[in-house]
C-alpha cells in the first residue's frame, strides 16, 4: 500500500473501544490523503501497521464504507477515488442544503455576528498576499456556520456536518492554491454583503453562486489532474 508518509500509520494503544479508535485513525488518514484516493485498501497490511486484529478493523471498514471513504470494486477494497464527477455531485448536494439554510436564516443573523466574521477578512487577505492559505481554510467552515447554524432544521445541519469531512478530504487533495482561495474570500465578502442587503433572497443566491463556483474550480482541477495537465 502506498502512503505519502510511511510513518503516518502508528500502532494503536488498546483502549476498551479499540474499534472506535481504529475507525477514527483510518478515517483521519483518508481525510488527510495520507491514504491516497484510489489506492488498494489491504486489511492485513493495515491491521499489521496498527497493531490490531482483523475483528475491530472489519467494524471500522464497515463504517467507512457507509460514509463513502472506502469502496469495493471487483471484489477488492480501495480508498474511494476522487473524480471530477464526484466532486461536482458533492458540491451540488452541498449547494442544495446550504442554499436552503441561507434562505431560512435570512434576517436572523445579528450585526454582532456579521462583524465577528467580517473583522477577520483583512487579516485573511493579508495572509493570502503572503501566499498563506491556511488561515482562510481554518476559518472557512466557521464562516458557513453563520447561516447554517440559524436555519432551524436539525436534519440539514446534521447532513452538512457529515459532508464536512468529505469536503475536507477533497480540499486536502486539491491542495493550497492561492488564486482559488482569493476568489473564495471575495465570494465570502459578497455573502456578507448579501446578509446586509434588504433584498429578499439575496443571501441564498450569493451562497449558491459561491458553492457552485468552488465546485466547478475544484472539479476542473481534478479533471486536469486526471489527465496529467494540472499545475503543481
Amino acid at each position: 500500500m502506498t502512503l505519502t508518509n510511511e510513518s503516518a500509520i502508528q500502532p494503536l494503544a488498546r483502549p476498551e473501544l479499540i474499534s472506535d479508535q481504529t475507525y477514527e485513525s483510518i478515517r483521519q488518514l483518508i481525510i488527510s490523503c495520507q491514504l491516497q484516493p484510489g489506492v488498494p485498501f489491504v486489511e492485513a497490511d493495515i491491521a499489521r501497521r496498527l497493531g490490531i486484529s482483523r475483528s475491530p478493523l472489519r467494524e471500522a471498514v464497515r463504517r467507512l464504507e457507509e460514509e463513502g471513504f472506502i469502496e469495493t470494486q471487483d471484489g477488492r477494497r480501495r480508498v474511494a477515488p476522487i473524480t471530477a464527477e464526484k466532486v461536482l455531485e458533492l458540491y451540488e448536494f452541498r449547494c442544495v442544503l446550504e442554499k436552503f439554510a441561507a434562505d431560512r436564516s435570512e434576517g436572523l443573523i445579528s450585526l454582532k455576528d456579521i462583524e465577528r466574521v467580517s473583522s477577520k477578512f483583512d487579516q485573511l487577505a493579508a495572509e493570502l498576499d503572503r501566499r498563506n492559505v491556511q488561515p482562510f481554510n481554518d476559518a472557512d467552515f466557521e464562516f458557513h456556520q453563520l447561516f447554517i447554524g440559524r436555519c432551524g432544521n436539525r436534519l440539514i445541519v446534521g447532513q452538512l456536518a457529515k459532508l464536512e469531512s468529505q469536503l475536507k478530504r477533497v480540499m486536502n487533495f486539491f491542495g493550497k492554491r492561492v488564486g482559488h482561495t482569493k476568489l473564495a474570500l471575495q465570494e465570502h465578502l459578497e455573502i456578507v454583503e448579501a446578509i446586509r442587503s434588504p433584498k429578499p433572497g439575496a443571501l441564498a443566491k450569493a451562497v449558491e453562486r459561491h458553492i457552485l463556483a468552488v465546485g466547478h474550480r475544484v472539479s476542473e482541477f481534478v479533471r486536469e489532474k486526471q489527465t496529467g495537465i494540472a499545475p503543481d
